[in-house]
């Protein structure tokens, strides 16, 4: 018999249950009291909704919405949490002719995507080394390989690397 109480006594949710209540008791702050309130009002609000000339589906509905909205917070601030510093950096001046990149995620980590050189005078994309805008010739003679390059020193230097992985192009 005291091995049987022994493992009961022991058991996590037994050891949960009894110090809420002792600290209920001794305390007096009323968790008891909070859980039956709050369980009660939950009753109260399906009863009332059961009862209430509300279709089903609108009930449906409306915990469907909520359960959306809490999920779509939910994932906007582990998203926000977890973005690595070094993705803000997306523009930079190479040979005074200013390039803007994005990124592109992938399992392994994040991957340099578009890089476009743009004019400094109208900040309109060059397209085949002159600006279409301006008319003006650029001599934006950096292969992909050489702004990579450039752009992962731009990121180790500033950002201290700050979780990026390389990826291979």
């Amino acid at each position: 018999m005291s091995r049987q109480l022994k493992k009961l006594l022991l058991n996590p949710w037994v050891v949960t249950v009894g110090a809420a209540l002792l600290v209920d008791a001794l305390i007096d702050i009323g968790i008891i009291r909070f859980v039956r309130a709050a369980i009660g009002g939950a009753f109260r609000l399906v009863q009332w909704l059961l009862q209430s000339r509300v279709a089903v589906w609108q009930i449906t509905l409306l915990f469907a919405a909520a359960g959306v909205a809490w999920r779509l917070s939910h994932v906007a601030r582990h998203t926000r949490k977890n973005r690595p510093v070094f993705l803000n950096y997306t523009t930079d001046t190479f040979d005074q002719i200013p390039y803007r990149w994005s990124y592109e995620r992938l399992d392994a980590g994040c991957r340099i995507g578009r890089i476009a050189a743009h004019c400094p005078s109208c900040n309109c994309e060059i397209v085949r080394m002159q600006c279409p805008r301006c008319k003006v010739v650029y001599f934006a003679n950096k292969d992909r390989a050489q702004l990579i390059a450039l752009i992962r020193h731009g990121i180790g230097t500033r950002f201290a690397t700050d979780g990026f992985t390389a990826v291979s192009e």
